[in-house]
């Protein structure tokens, strides 16, 4: 339940900080 939340936040982060700024994917996806 716990990793559901933080994975469901994580998410929704990510998906904000992509329509404010919109980074190249291989850039994006580096980190993960």
């Amino acid at each position: 339940t716990r990793n559901y939340l933080k994975n469901v936040m994580a998410f929704y982060i990510v998906y904000q900080y992509r329509l404010n700024q919109q980074p190249d994917m291989n850039r994006f996806l580096t980190p993960l």
